[in-house]
């Protein structure tokens, strides 16, 4: 799990705000399909990273943004600084009309999640034929 997603949970619980609602996002939609999947499904790697952001987003609930609405993937798209100060999406919160259709995690594929799989070793077939 990235350093930053558990600062960002020690910093919220540090707020001691009574929130009524939390909503993350995230443009990677096999990152979501994991965040469906029950762990021990998962290879270990990723089964371990996945279990412990489920713990800590237990009552949060994750949604889809594309990658043109992140404003945290602006960065990484090579933007120079004169760019990224008249960035309206880097400076405000993305339009929220951009939310009214978007895919909820139940609605994400399973797209790249098989591949995480845990994959059971083959079964071995004999065959007795008498004679």
């Amino acid at each position: 799990m990235p350093p930053t997603f558990q600062a960002n949970k020690k910093g919220y619980k540090r707020l001691k705000m009574n929130l009524s609602q939390v909503i993350l996002f995230s443009d990677s939609t096999i990152a979501l399909s994991w965040m469906k999947t029950p762990p021990h499904l998962l290879k270990t790697f990723v089964a371990n990273r996945v279990a412990k952001i489920q713990e800590l987003t237990v009552n949060f609930s994750w949604h889809h943004i594309s990658s043109e609405n992140n404003p945290a993937d602006i960065v990484s798209r090579g933007l120079s600084v004169s760019d990224l100060i008249n960035s309206p999406l880097w400076w405000k919160d993305p339009d929220p009309s951009i939310f009214k259709n978007d895919e909820l995690l139940e609605n994400i594929n399973d797209y790249g999640v098989k591949k995480e799989f845990k994959i059971p070793p083959p079964k071995k077939l004999i065959a007795l034929q008498g004679i």
